[in-house]
């Protein structure tokens, strides 16, 4: 069933399709002066798909005529400053390659630049903010070498690196020149709530040469690239409309050589069969397109019909959808690490501080955890339900 959406946010999804309708935008938009235009560039502005819909209005060109002229602006000016942006990032991801390249430390791109060009035609389509790079484990410490020499330095504001290292298998370097540049050194695909580990050294084995700008770099092959996306968007709890586009537009480009039963294949193998299939229910009822259909199990689709229209675009209750999702995991026996039915721990026999091994059970300080979460979200649900009538009485 697919999702049922307010006209504001189903005139986003339209104008996000390849095939996109005028007649059907022309009917979602109805009266004019009863369209809330300010929630839709919110909407819009929020989700970072500006340029996919700017492209979109360019190419309806009078037919556009429907948007506010002062959105109509805004858009244009955005469209040239992602093109300017993605040939800045462009320059630099050739910069980092050939100085990692020339000392000795092998880089895989994730997603970026090459992703853009491969599954959007255009990389000035997809709002590239920042650079990922995997990285074998061992070669962590001569790839920071290379960034510092390059000016970045360690981004440790928010978190420590100890923290980004044993929690999300990554650290952030940061570089304040004429504009921020951001480098995400990678050592694994996936984080560590979500119960997986992949081996770098396989995924090394089955890359990719793509040349951009006369320059040959390493990226993951198409199989591959598709269940990384699905692992994007199931760290976003598959709520971001972002990634939801950016797996659905992947997927366009490369149909019918690739089917979504292809990726689900791939992703077993990365024990992510169950993620795969979800991914695709949710792309499904978000955009109704039958060529995602699979043989869904019934706990997937109960989990799936707890998301409303309004949790993919930023715009629901924060504290009613987290209650909502959780309680889809918790009764459905969906946790943060029934997924991959995998625990990651520090492999201390190893001796080295960033390689992981896999457990095949689950921890009970995780459960506990994940009840703890949920009945938090419930109470502070019901003591903010409460307080409402004080709160409009003051």
């Amino acid at each position: 069933m697919e999702i049922r959406l307010a006209r504001e946010t189903a005139l986003l999804r339209e104008m996000l399709r390849p095939e996109h309708n005028g007649k059907r935008i022309a009917e979602l938009i109805g009266p004019a002066d009863s369209f809330e235009w300010d929630l839709f560039e919110e909407i819009l502005f929020r989700s970072r798909l500006v340029p996919l819909v700017s492209a979109t209005v360019a190419g309806l060109g009078e037919e556009a005529v429907f948007l506010p002229e002062k959105l109509r602006v805004r858009l244009r000016l955005e469209e040239e400053r992602a093109a300017v942006r993605s040939l800045l990032k462009s320059h630099e991801l050739g910069q980092i390659a050939d100085h990692l390249r020339g000392s000795g430390v092998r880089a895989m791109v994730l997603k970026g630049i090459p992703f853009a060009q491969r599954f959007f035609g255009d990389p000035a389509l997809r709002d590239i903010r920042d650079l990922d790079l995997l990285i074998a484990p061992e070669q962590l410490r001569p790839a920071e070498r290379v960034l510092r020499n390059l000016g970045y330095s360690l981004f440790e504001v928010v978190h420590s690196r100890d923290f980004y290292r044993r929690h999300h298998f990554h650290v952030v370097y940061v570089r304040k020149s004429k504009s921020i540049d951001v480098v995400e050194l990678h050592w694994n695909l996936l984080r560590h709530p979500y119960g997986l580990h992949l081996n770098t050294t396989d995924l090394f084995q089955n890359s990719r040469l793509y040349e951009l700008d006369g320059r040959s770099i390493e990226i993951l092959p198409v199989l591959d690239e598709l269940v990384y996306t699905v692992a994007s968007l199931r760290s976003a709890h598959f709520r971001s409309l972002r990634r939801l586009v950016d797996l659905d537009r992947a997927m366009r480009s490369v149909a019918p050589c690739v089917r979504a039963l292809d990726v689900v294949r791939r992703a077993a193998s990365w024990g992510m069969e169950e993620e795969a299939i979800a991914a695709f229910h949710f792309l499904l009822r978000f955009w109704g397109d039958e060529a995602y259909r699979l043989d869904t199990p019934r706990r997937i689709r109960r989990f799936a019909s707890r998301y409303r229209g309004s949790d993919f675009f930023g715009i629901s209750s924060g504290r009613e959808m987290r209650l909502r999702i959780w309680c889809a995991a918790f009764f459905g026996k969906w946790g943060g690490l029934e997924f991959g039915r995998q625990v990651v721990f520090p492999d201390e026999e190893a001796g080295a501080e960033l390689y992981y091994h896999r457990e095949r059970s689950r921890t009970r300080s995780m459960k506990v955890r994940q009840t703890l979460t949920g009945v938090v979200s419930l109470l502070d649900l019901s003591a903010n339900l409460a307080a409402a009538p004080f709160r409009r009485m003051g």
